[in-house]
């Protein structure tokens, strides 16, 4: 049996951006790794079972660890089939998620560049505490990303 270590999430920062869109995740994921040079990969879909009690939901997510500027990168889908994974934010497609270990404050800039994206409809700040399961979510993410890397 694989014993699995849950360490506490040491980011200081967690900005979160919705992103209304058409483009399904790959290519989405490909035109964000472009404009920020990232790398960002799939996993495993992620299972939001023990979050938000919905029936067979995986929704499909992306990961890459910027370890250059301390920031771990997750792009989320919210939609999968008829299941929504945040219904406070039904109008988001994806979310786009960093987790930060320094102080950046840069996310206007970067949902400024997410909206210059063909078939960008929006991108927009996520209020965090209009979210009720955020932090679920969050430890959710970070536990799926320890089981998909070992």
């Amino acid at each position: 049996m694989n014993k699995i270590n849950l360490v506490q999430n040491l980011a200081k920062e967690v900005d979160m951006i919705g992103i209304s869109t058409s483009l399904k995740d790959y290519r989405l994921s490909l035109f964000i790794n472009n404009t920020f040079s990232l790398c960002l990969k799939k996993l495993n879909d992620f299972d939001a079972d023990y979050i938000v009690k919905k029936d067979n939901s995986r929704f499909s997510v992306y990961y890459y660890n910027d370890i250059d500027n301390l920031t771990k990168y997750f792009l989320l889908s919210n939609k999968c089939n008829l299941s929504v994974l945040i219904p406070s934010y039904k109008q988001a497609d994806f979310f786009m998620i960093m987790l930060s270990s320094v102080l950046k404050n840069n996310t206007d800039e970067i949902i400024n560049k997410i909206k210059k994206i063909k078939n960008i409809q929006t991108a927009f700040p996520v209020d965090k505490s209009q979210i009720k399961i955020f932090n679920s979510l969050i430890n959710g993410l970070t536990y799926h990303l320890e089981i998909n890397t070992m």
